[in-house]
């Protein structure tokens, strides 16, 4: 009962966070990701990548312009200089995978008596799952928004050529946004309780 309604409590207060600042956060990350992007499409140069409303939903918009000849299987297309196209994702949707590996850190049971010896466990378990964290943010929205622009491509040029962006977005949009940021939070929380096991025969 303790450990549901621990998980509880925390999940509500990283909901208020999420909703609070969550859009702030992604504005802020919209550079890197934009780097991202431009890595992913280099055929496609960015003309507007920044937050945006979509009836009444917040997103993240890119418009783009074709940089280059684009080879998709035999096909090629030639850029045109007035061609134009965009491609949305909702704004809080890169968070989703990082709430959920911060909330199985924070909500796991510390299996430690004192309060030092628990805020050491906590954040040896941040230390360890932020970088994923981070890591799934910081290219969740580049890759579906890429794809997005890359399936239309796909399906003007070669409609059964495989290509691994597409598969990417939907591993990520079939709950594997979900699956890394538990498999995050599962590794943070394993590699935190090896760490004490082995420093614990030295104290």
């Amino acid at each position: 009962m303790r450990l549901a309604w621990r998980a509880a409590v925390v999940g509500a207060v990283l909901l208020a966070l999420l909703l609070a600042g969550g859009a702030t956060v992604v504005r802020l990350a919209l550079p890197a990701m934009q780097g991202v992007f431009t890595a992913l499409v280099p055929e496609l140069r960015p003309l507007a990548f920044g937050l945006d409303h979509e009836r009444a939903d917040r997103v993240v918009r890119v418009v783009v312009a074709p940089e280059r000849y684009i080879v998709i299987g035999s096909k090629v297309m030639e850029p045109h200089p007035q061609a134009r196209a965009n491609a949305s994702t909702l704004v809080l949707q890169p968070l989703y995978g990082p709430l959920l590996a911060l909330w199985l850190v924070l909500a796991w049971p510390t299996q430690r008596p004192s309060w030092p010896g628990a805020a050491a466990t906590l954040a040896l378990r941040l230390v360890i799952v932020l970088p994923f964290a981070l890591l799934l943010a910081w290219v969740d929205t580049p890759v579906v928004l890429a794809a997005s622009l890359w399936q239309l491509l796909v399906e003007h040029l070669a409609p059964r050529s495989f290509s691994p962006l597409l598969l990417a977005n939907d591993v990520l949009n079939g709950g594997g946004r979900y699956a890394f940021g538990l498999g995050a939070g599962v590794l943070a929380v394993g590699l935190t309780e090896a760490v004490r096991q082995r420093l614990s025969p030295a104290r």
